[in-house]
């Protein structure tokens, strides 16, 4: 079905549950055939919800096909660098720059507790996942390649 960029950026695609695998943060060309397969889930526009991971991902996909360049440069060089916000938000954060993120830690009894390690975060979506445990705060989700999660700090 015909799915707008409006819909997608406003998290009324359809899909908000479709993900790409880890393998696909690195290998664009199959990134860009894993955001192709997403599966709609209710005709795009026709509800809003929040699509956590597959919004950012159409996105970066859409980007390197108009721009013809990876959408890590092209956000960086064409908006961060501009509005000299490069050395502030990153997509993508260097080992130079990670000590200035801060780790997710869980929120109980009123109190901060322990770093998250039992929910998936990908592109900040922060749920529980039944049988699938990843440490939020570890390197895959913090190295430059995913376009999403911690990735995205300022």
């Amino acid at each position: 079905g015909d799915i707008t960029l409006f819909e997608v950026i406003s998290h009324q695609g359809g899909f908000p549950s479709a993900e790409v695998t880890e393998a696909a943060w690195e290998d664009h060309e199959l990134l860009r055939s894993a955001v192709s397969d997403f599966r709609l889930e209710w005709t795009p526009g026709s509800k809003v919800h929040y699509h956590g991971l597959a919004a950012h991902w159409v996105a970066a996909v859409l980007i390197e096909a108009v721009t013809g360049t990876d959408y890590r440069d092209h956000i960086r060089e064409s908006l961060l660098v501009p509005l000299r916000l490069d050395d502030q938000i990153f997509v993508g954060v260097s080992e130079k720059a990670d000590g200035r993120c801060a780790d997710i830690h869980e929120f109980k009894d009123g109190a901060i507790g322990q770093v998250v390690t039992q929910y998936s975060c990908v592109a900040g979506c922060w749920r529980p996942r039944r049988g699938w445990v990843r440490d939020c705060n570890g390197p895959c989700y913090v190295l430059p390649d995913a376009a999403g999660g911690r990735s995205t700090q300022w």
